[in-house]
């Protein structure tokens, strides 16, 4: 995998990971709900849903849960949601890891672009997914909040 060193592998979610899910979205996504300005961010996501939907990966160290994300084919798209990776290994290359997941993943279902959605508050965010190629599509309102929607087109396949 491009940028994270083994052990780390990317696979199905599978039932038994459900805790690990909670405790990853209490990790990442609860501390922003003050920079969102609610404090239900989170509770919008049925997690069970999520598990038992074949469209949650994660990224896993040593047995261990670290990273998730949620992909779904629209149209010629891979769409990404719910990209998360606990604190203490972000920064360590789990982010793109995660990413480049979803190119491979949208190669394989012969998919043009990659598409996410992040709250206009999430500066931080946007840099990271800027600096591996998103770029800002359009706006979109959704629950109160307003999130940009960036794109990337899907890279020929490597040799």
């Amino acid at each position: 995998m491009n940028g994270v060193a083994a052990p780390h592998r990317v696979r199905p979610c599978r039932p038994r990971d459900t805790r690990a899910i909670f405790r990853l979205l209490d990790a990442t996504f609860y501390p922003i709900n003050d920079r969102l300005g609610t404090s239900n961010w989170m509770d919008r996501v049925n997690v069970f849903q999520l598990v038992y939907s074949d469209t949650l990966w994660v990224l896993e160290r040593d047995g261990d849960v670290i990273g998730m994300v949620c992909v779904q084919t629209a149209a010629e798209t891979l769409q990404i949601f719910l990209l998360a990776v606990l604190p203490q290994w972000q920064r360590h290359g789990c982010g793109r890891a995660l990413i480049d997941f979803a190119e491979t993943e949208a190669r394989h279902r012969k998919l043009r672009e990659l598409s996410l959605q992040v709250p206009v508050q999430l500066t931080d965010a946007q840099a990271f997914y800027q600096r591996l190629g998103f770029t800002e599509a359009k706006r979109e309102p959704y629950a109160g909040l307003t999130l940009i929607v960036m794109t990337r087109a899907v890279a020929a396949s490597r040799v």
